[in-house]
């Protein structure tokens, strides 16, 4: 079988150290490999949450302040003869500023400055009174956004890439990676953490 073929190779290799060393090698311990499947296996013992000390990932759970979201959303260009360029960047997203811009987002009333002096690309960032993004370009057929309301305004983030890509229907969104921000070390949403129906975990019961 496999372990029988990589014990086997391993012999090899150490008779081809020593012949060439001279130093004589000494196998002490050989770990590795999967454990042997078991087809009616049975354990012997059956833990569940209740059997661990959950007081301190409690204390963690309650904890968390979530007072923001963000976004970092992937973008590249589809199209083999279409061609970004620093303009072409900064223009769908002043375009995509005012397009979204409300009395809830007012991103019609960001300040927009521009580094285009580092690499081949460009980093652009927006900022205004409830939200920031930055948009980054490699030079080539990739663009980032990094989008960070201060609340969980999912409307808003979703409206935003929507209305980029469409300056730029060449992009496609290939991937979003989404967190909330805040302290207490939040990891969760304040959406989940305010459901009436969980207001403690599962595994804390």
């Amino acid at each position: 079988d496999e372990k029988d073929v990589a014990v086997k190779n391993l012999r090899h290799i150490l008779e081809a150290i020593e012949k060439r060393s001279g130093v004589h090698a000494n196998v002490q311990e050989f770990l590795g490999g999967g454990p042997p499947y078991e087809d009616f296996f049975t354990p012997s013992k059956v833990f569940t949450s209740s059997n661990y000390d959950q007081t301190s990932q409690l204390d963690q759970w309650e904890s968390q302040q979530p007072l923001g979201y963000q976004s970092i959303v992937q973008l590249e260009v589809q199209e083999a003869d279409y061609h970004l360029s620093v303009y072409k960047v900064k223009v769908a997203l002043e375009q995509t500023l005012s397009s979204v811009n409300s009395s809830e987002q007012p991103s019609g009333t960001a300040q927009v400055k521009e580094v285009s002096n580092i690499g081949d690309g460009c980093l652009i960032i927006a900022l205004w009174s409830e939200s920031r993004v930055i948009v980054t370009w490699d030079g080539r057929k990739h663009v980032g956004i990094n989008l960070t309301t201060n609340d969980e305004d999912f409307s808003f983030t979703s409206e935003f890439v929507k209305t980029f890509i469409k300056q730029i229907p060449s992009l496609k969104k290939l991937l979003i990676d989404e967190y909330p921000r805040g302290y207490g070390n939040v990891v969760s949403f304040l959406k989940d953490l305010e459901d009436e129906d969980y207001r403690e975990p599962v595994w804390a019961r």
